[in-house]
């Protein structure tokens, strides 16, 4: 009767154990879920806002004007490179979708931008957007 009541015991508590293992795999798989979806989130958080991008040239005619949406830490020169066709020179922006210096007149025509009506501190690879930013790009003439 002993041995009985002993392999009952056994029974009963290796069912206790393998139900407690059974219960622990739903929050496993929750976990696990929420491990899946933690990269959208930060994906989503990940994002800024806007900025507004104008593209002309200095008698006016505007060549571009763009709203994109920008990631956090956004640089300047990357949005530019993600969305227009860019040629620089070790970061020095040469042209914009086609539009520069004509071979020999180099030094004479360039790229100038403002950040919110005043006039760049840094280059564009240097300069970190921010939402709302209002960036004008303007080829003109240096006299």
């Amino acid at each position: 009767m002993k041995k009985i009541s002993m392999h009952l015991l056994t029974l009963l508590l290796a069912a206790v154990m393998l139900s407690a293992c059974t219960a622990d795999k739903p929050d496993a798989a929750k976990e696990a879920d929420r491990k899946t979806e933690q990269p959208a989130v930060k994906q989503e958080s990940e994002k800024q806002g806007k900025v507004d991008i104008r593209i002309t040239k200095a008698n006016g005619e505007t060549l571009a004007d763009k709203q994109i949406e920008i990631k956090k830490d956004a640089i300047l020169m990357d949005v530019l490179k993600a969305h227009f066709k860019i040629k620089e020179n070790k970061g020095f922006i040469l042209g914009i979708d086609g539009t520069e210096a004509k071979k020999g007149e180099e030094n004479k025509y360039g790229w100038l931008y403002t950040v919110n009506g005043k006039m760049a501190e840094v280059g564009a690879a240097d300069y970190k957007l921010q939402s709302g930013d209002t960036v004008e790009f303007e080829f003109q003439k240096f006299d």
